[in-house]
């Protein structure tokens, strides 16, 4: 996104002589110049004048091609400016940058000179090779008397910077309304885009200006317009943005609570953002609440998602739909599930959310926040009679090996307690047990043995829960299974104890 016009003055080559243009005289023209140089320096008007009167060439130029005049209008001498124009300095010079006498006035924010070289025929629409105009700049620096003299000198009120921005677009993004003001009044294209396609009211809703939205509203800017890269409205970049009053204002002018984008829409991007009193103003203003984005991902999906409990109550007293699947099957129970957001897992199910609604990788809730060890949430879906056994088809997992693998004991004792299947392997004939002691979790080994677990059950490679903690040297977890009996896999002999 552009955020600021074009400024050649930063190259390098502007650095490289920084010191003869801020009126050092080591590259000065001889004699009378030189002197000319050395009173600009210090704002001598004394000396310029004797300066002048010698002869001195008023349009001779420094090793920055800086003239006298360049100077004068930069520093803000606005006497010396008077007596150089009156010996025929040269108003349009151009530096080695490109500048005029103008665009160094209006940069640096000097309205009295301004005034006077514009009376003196200064071209008010002059720009460097590759800057933006000295309007557009005087708008995005918020030099306002500046911006009232150029308009009123006719500088061209939709004059382009290199992104494709207009000195409207760049008042709009700061958000200031007095110039904004001017710039409408001189008839600025009010729906004018820069390359993102971005217009004043979409970089101003985006910004959070009210005020500036309401001015740009009023000249009848188009309340839809969507920018290019994602095709977001004006209304959903600032509902995304959490601009509450902003949305209001946009309601109020009939902006489309509903208007699609490339990633889903306006409540959407609220209920993802976390910003309930916004979800609040566009349901009123008849959000589809069930409108999905791309990935098929809901508004309520996004809000159990994110944790944003106060919005997924909204969502679910506006109807939204409780079993809604993205596209990898994934329902707002199985991602709350699996985020640890146990409040809005009872949300969730109070409104008869599927408890065993299986995700594409053949994941249920349960066994989701089995995974991440959400103790709490698996009470919650066990007494809610989740299937403690649901198998991924595809690995043949279950909650309980699950939670055996990652090593969360609390969670093991309560899918044990529930009848979980203590011997249900996957597809690689691995059992909770042999996967609890591959990685050295004992305190869990130690529970499934007392849950009287398959102690020598074999993998498809022949290995026992004694072979893989062998191989991978977990002595703690070694010793509790020898203690219960456990054996080498292949000739299932007693071995000696490390």
């Amino acid at each position: 996104m552009n955020r600021g016009p074009s400024q050649p003055w930063h190259s390098l080559r502007a650095l490289k002589v920084a010191a003869i243009i801020g009126l050092g005289c080591l590259a000065c023209p001889p004699g009378g110049s030189k002197d000319l140089f050395e009173a600009l320096k210090t704002g001598d008007i004394a000396q310029v004048r004797a300066s002048i009167d010698s002869g001195a060439d008023v349009n001779v130029k420094n090793e920055s091609g800086k003239t006298p005049l360049s100077l004068a209008a930069r520093e803000g001498h606005p006497e010396i400016v008077r007596l150089l124009l009156a010996a025929k300095a040269d108003v349009n010079a151009k530096d080695e940058d490109g500048e005029t006498s103008l665009s160094l006035a209006t940069r640096k924010d000097h309205p009295e000179i301004v005034r006077l070289l514009l009376a003196a025929k200064a071209d008010v629409n002059a720009k460097a090779e590759g800057s933006s105009s000295l309007l557009l700049n005087a708008s995005f620096w918020g030099h306002t008397e500046i911006v009232q003299l150029l308009l009123a000198a006719n500088a061209d009120v939709n004059a382009k910077s290199k992104d494709g921005a207009t000195p409207l677009w760049y008042a709009a993004f700061s958000g200031d309304t007095v110039i904004v003001k001017f710039l409408l009044a001189a008839n600025a294209d009010v729906n004018a885009k820069n390359e993102e396609g971005e217009t004043p009211l979409w970089i101003a809703a985006h910004r959070g200006h009210t005020e500036t939205v309401q001015l740009l509203l009023a000249a009848k800017a188009d309340v839809n317009a969507t920018d290019k890269r994602s095709g977001l409205t004006p209304l959903e970049e600032a509902a995304g943005q959490g601009h509450t009053e902003i949305v209001q204002v946009l309601l109020a002018a009939k902006a489309d609570a509903n208007a699609a984008d490339k990633y889903g829409r306006q409540l959407f991007m609220a209920a993802r953002e976390g910003h309930p009193e916004i979800v609040r103003l566009l349901l009123a203003a008849k959000a589809d609440v069930n409108a999905a984005d791309k990935y098929g991902r809901t508004p309520l999906f996004m809000a159990a998602r994110e944790g944003h409990t106060e919005i997924v109550q909204l969502l679910l007293a506006a109807n939204a739909h409780v079993n809604a699947k993205d596209a990898v099957g994934k329902t707002p129970l199985s991602v709350a599930a699996r985020e640890g957001h146990t409040e809005i897992v009872r949300l969730l199910l109070a409104a008869k959310a599927d408890i065993n609604a299986a995700e594409g990788d053949g994941d249920t809730p349960l066994a989701a926040a089995a995974f991440r060890g959400h103790t709490e949430i698996v009470q919650l879906l066990l007494a809610a009679n989740a299937d403690v056994n649901a198998t991924v088809k595809k690995w043949g997992t279950t909650p309980l090996y699950n939670a055996a693998y990652r090593g969360h004991a609390e969670t093991v004792q309560l899918l044990v307690a529930a009848k979980a299947d203590i011997d249900a392997a996957d597809r690689n004939g691995w059992t909770p047990l042999w996967v609890a002691a591959e990685h050295g979790h004992t305190e869990v080994v130690q529970l499934l043995l007392a849950a009287k677990a398959d102690v020598n059950a074999k993998s498809k490679d022949g290995e026992t829960p004694l072979d893989v903690a062998v191989r991978n040297g977990h002595t703690a977890t070694i010793h509790l299974l020898e203690d219960h009996g456990g054996q080498l896999g292949k000739n299932l002999w007693p071995r000696e104890r490390p």
